[in-house]
């Protein structure tokens, strides 16, 4: 045969014609179809070389093989070529050096380049350094561990001209070329939109973890695959314990029945359903909620759960609380109102239209307008006519004052205040307001305004001085005074002034304390103060409204420089009266020491006289010489006692608690000779101890039970001593000493307790006149009073009180 029968028809022609030219070119490369003996055609590649021969003739020779492997290796290849370049995700090749070999439309698209600009580029023009040691280390652990190595994702971004960056996810291969040399194969996907919905997904799960209403979902088979922390919270369980369980199995629903029979089917047929059923909680107690569920395309669940207990409860509460408002404004006399703007319709409760006088009926129907505007006392209502009217067209809200003709014909003053109701457009469509009576308040008001006169009248004639209120920062807000721009500056400097302005720094530091006391801890006190070389006493009392709140502070000033002055005077005067007395009793103590000497001489020497010359002398003699001895003895006694009155002050005890039972028994023994003379009975009561000296206190009891045996009458004496603590603030005891003896006129019951005063004369009955002075100056000097209580023939009772000593009773 001839060798291009061997070759397929349609390629014979071809093949003609490049023969012939391989003598003009030298040489041809083709590829034919060949058929086969069994008439099957293979690809076949061959090569012509045009030549000479020996004898110089033009000869073809030319070599050929069989290229059906190869074009099958082409047709895969081409294959691939296409999927790769249909693809959506960008895939690249990198050689050793980096450097991209071959990239696809995807790829390029994702990165901002054309493919021509990134093949030979390194892959740091659109990848981070991080990314691509990254990538290369995860090629080195797959590498080292093997086909079974995992190769998982890698998220990365591209950087592209513009200067966006596009988010991927990829994955790498290495493989070995046909000369050896390694290549990085990459699969990169744009994760932008995935990373998207992650986004909207988390914001989307963070707002149902922060929604206050629990929201769950059930798979199709009723199984829990989502809660959010409220809803766990709400039935009391922990997240994780409601995942994976059946709503039915974890029993949250105290009427199951309910639930399967009567909801389910109609979300089924509905998609959704609301309502409130009651729940059941981990713990086995119960709420009421309110429940929305609804069903998604997938058979699954959004349950929507708030647990409305406490809503209830207030709803219930509300409703009370409107009850008791309605009741409270019936009570209250307080009136509804509605004025329809459009209409010019005035609609109300009784009690408005019992105010103003109105038919309740047509006011409950709605009345004109005309009929609201006649019921106001004609000299209000122009005025009360033009505030509705400007808060119509300006304000918005209503308040007047005003005087109405009230069912009964009286005059009642009210108080009206509304607010305007507007629409979409801002026109006003309604006025809604109240009404109530405010007779009493005006009638207090007036009251007060009667009281204020009479208060600024009071203090603007306050004598020597002035009143003034002030605040809790001590600025004067009302002063007034007759000494006010004299001794005290004008009541226009001191009102809306601090205190520290208007004073001194150091009379300031004297009045804030005293002020403070009172406005802030509600304390009266006073202090006394110098200012402009006048002394001032200030009260400070705090001012209390109806409800005992304090609201203010009252100040009251009086100029006392005079009684200042009275009061030094009357100390200089005591003073002088004191020093006085001290010298009088030095006197009284010197004068009465220095006449011992001369009256013993006179006793001794006329005692001598009547022991040495007793025959001489006749009886008138021996009877002048007694006279005369007892004079002296009598002298003596009293110079001892006026000794003893003197030295009540200067020459006591310091006090100390003294136990008076005590006390009275030294009496006693020193009385014995005299009670045993006189047969006295003497009885006596349990005294208690006081604070006092001791030796004084012996001689008040020694000098009164003797004044009781002196004058006992003819009868033996009788005497009782008790004691009683006295009642009240000082805590003190009363002595008293009571006889049954001759008495004393009460006219002369002031009159024994002076120094040298006796009511009897010296035959009747023995005393210097000094003892009840006595008792009375020790007494005073223990702080205490005595008083005596007698009638004459009936016995005489002398009381003194004395200082208690607690600590030591009885």
């Amino acid at each position: 045969m001839r060798p291009l029968e061997f070759i397929v028809e349609e390629d014979r022609e071809r093949t003609v014609t490049e023969i012939e030219g391989v003598f003009e070119t030298g040489s041809a490369r083709l590829e034919v179809e060949l058929l086969t003996k069994g008439g099957e055609r293979i690809p076949y590649e061959f090569v012509a070389v045009g030549l000479e021969n020996p004898e110089g003739k033009r000869v073809l020779a030319g070599i050929g093989r069989d290229v059906t492997e190869r074009k099958k290796r082409d047709r895969e290849l081409s294959k691939y070529e296409t999927i790769v370049e249909t693809m959506s995700d960008g895939i690249y090749v990198k050689g050793e050096d980096g450097r991209f070999t071959m990239v696809n439309e995807a790829y390029a698209r994702m990165t901002g380049y054309e493919r021509e600009e990134l093949v030979g580029e390194h892959a740091s023009l659109v990848v981070d350094e991080a990314a691509i040691e990254e990538s290369k280390k995860r090629l080195t652990t797959e590498r080292e561990g093997g086909a079974d190595t995992e190769n998982p994702a890698m998220e990365a971004k591209l950087q592209r001209p513009d200067g966006d960056r596009v988010p991927v996810e990829g994955t790498f291969a290495t493989r070995r070329t046909e000369d050896g040399r390694q290549e990085e194969i990459g699969v990169v996907r744009d994760i932008t939109e995935r990373k998207r919905r992650e986004q909207e997904r988390r914001r989307v799960v963070r707002a149902l973890e922060a929604a206050r209403e629990g929201i769950s979902l059930l798979d199709e088979n009723g199984e829990f695959i989502y809660v959010n922390d409220a809803y766990a919270e709400t039935f009391r369980y922990e997240p994780e314990e409601m995942i994976g369980e059946h709503w039915d199995d974890l029993g949250i629903e105290a009427d199951p029945s309910r639930f399967v029979d009567d909801i389910l089917p109609r979300i089924s047929a509905e998609g959704q359903w609301s309502g409130t059923t009651t729940c059941v909680r981990s713990d086995g107690t119960t709420f009421l909620s309110q429940h929305s569920l609804t069903e998604t395309d997938d058979g699954e669940l959004i349950c929507l759960v708030r647990d409305i207990t406490e809503q209830r409860e207030r709803e219930r509460d509300l409703q009370a609380v409107r009850t008791q408002l309605d009741v409270a404004t019936e009570a209250a006399s307080v009136g509804i109102w509605t004025w329809d703007i459009r209409g010019d319709v005035v609609t109300a409760d009784d009690y408005f239209a019992s105010t103003c006088g109105m038919d309740p009926e047509l006011a409950a129907d709605g009345a004109p307008m005309d009929a609201f505007y006649e019921s106001i006392h004609e000299d209000d209502r122009t005025r009360t006519r033009e505030q509705l009217e400007r808060a119509v067209e300006e304000t918005g809200e209503f308040e007047a004052e005003y005087r109405v003709r009230d069912a009964d014909g009286d005059l009642v003053w009210v108080v009206a205040r509304g607010e305007v109701e507007y629409d979409d457009d801002g026109t006003p469509v309604r006025l809604n307001g109240a009404v109530s009576d405010v007779t009493e308040l005006k009638r207090r008001e007036r009251q007060l305004e009667e009281s204020e006169r009479r208060y600024r009248t009071l203090a603007e004639h306050f004598p020597n001085g002035a009143v003034g209120v002030y605040d809790e920062n001590f600025r004067y807000t009302l002063i007034e005074g007759a000494v006010l721009g004299d001794t005290l500056p004008e009541a226009e400097q001191m009102e809306s002034e601090r205190m520290s302005a208007v004073f001194p720094d150091d009379v300031s530091r004297q009045l804030i304390p005293l002020y403070r006391a009172a406005i802030e801890d509600g304390e009266t006190d006073s202090t006394t103060i110098t200012f402009d070389g006048e002394h001032w006493q200030i009260w400070a009392a705090p001012l209390r409204d109806a409800d005992g709140e304090i609201f203010a502070g009252l100040s009251l000033a009086q100029e006392i420089t005079e009684q200042v002055e009275r009061e030094r005077r009357l100390e200089e005067l005591v003073e002088r009266l004191e020093e006085s007395n001290e010298r009088l009793e030095q006197f009284a103590y010197a004068a009465s020491h220095d006449l011992q000497e001369p009256l013993r001489m006179v006793s001794s020497y006329l005692q001598l006289i009547e022991s040495r010359y007793t025959d001489v002398l006749d009886a008138d003699g021996r009877e002048f010489i007694d006279f005369a001895v007892d004079g002296a003895e009598r002298m003596r006694d009293m110079i001892d006692g006026l000794l003893a009155y003197s030295r009540v002050e200067t020459g006591g005890d310091p006090f100390e608690p003294v136990a008076l039972d005590d006390v009275l028994e030294n009496a006693l023994e020193d009385l014995q000779v005299r009670i045993e003379e006189t047969n006295a009975e003497i009885t006596t009561e349990e005294l208690p101890h006081v604070t006092g000296d001791r030796d004084q206190l012996r001689q008040l009891f020694q000098n009164l039970l003797d004044n009781a045996l002196e004058y006992s009458g003819d009868e033996p004496p009788r005497v009782h001593v008790s004691a009683r603590r006295r009642a009240g603030r000082d805590d003190r005891w009363e002595i008293a000493v009571r006889d049954e003896g001759i008495g004393i006129d009460p006219d002369d019951a002031d009159e024994i307790f002076e120094v040298f005063e006796s009511l009897h004369s010296q035959g009747e009955h023995d005393g210097t006149g000094i003892g009840l002075a006595l008792c009375e100056r020790i007494v005073e000097r223990h702080g205490g009073e005595i008083r005596l209580e007698s009638e004459p023939g009936e016995g005489a009772t002398f009381t003194v009180t004395l200082p208690a000593a607690d600590e030591h009773e009885p």
